[in-house]
């Protein structure tokens, strides 16, 4: 058994926008946000720049048929969510994944959101702090065992 037509063909358009270079345009209910958490189900919560008031910060949106089983999407990965017209819980569609060249460029063109700016930089900067404990965050620990404190005193 082969695969399925329909699933051949957005196999071939997904592989096909990961592999260009351009840049989207947004429109008017298209957004750039970055994703915070998959929810399951094909539903991730997204963070949106705080443009308005009216707009939540953090949204719940869907992945669309035609990108299940294809994409995945990482925590912390910017994408465009386009704003559904529906009553429902969920706030948008995701439209498409930002690559980082296509993220390079929307920064050269002045179209990035300024609230995710030096996110990467930020997240290094808070992996790097040393912890109370005197272990830093860039050295391995097991969750599975127990810290052991050793007095001085002994």
């Amino acid at each position: 058994m082969g695969k399925k037509p329909n699933e051949r063909r957005n196999l071939t358009k997904a592989s096909a926008l990961l592999q260009s270079n351009d840049v989207p345009e947004l429109t008017n209910t298209q957004k750039i946000a970055r994703v915070v958490l998959a929810k399951g189900g094909f539903l991730y919560d997204i963070e949106l720049p705080k443009e308005s008031i009216l707009i939540p910060n953090v949204c719940l949106v869907s992945l669309p048929a035609r990108f299940r089983n294809v994409l995945w999407i990482k925590r912390g990965s910017f994408v465009i969510v386009e704003k559904l017209d529906t009553g429902t819980k969920v706030w948008g569609d995701i439209v498409e994944v930002l690559l980082p060249n296509q993220i390079k460029t929307l920064k050269a063109n002045n179209i990035w959101p300024g609230d995710f700016d030096d996110t990467k930089q930020e997240e290094h900067e808070n992996q790097t702090n040393i912890s109370d404990d005197g272990v830093s965050d860039d050295e391995f620990v097991n969750p599975n065992h127990k810290m052991q404190y050793f007095d001085d005193d002994e």
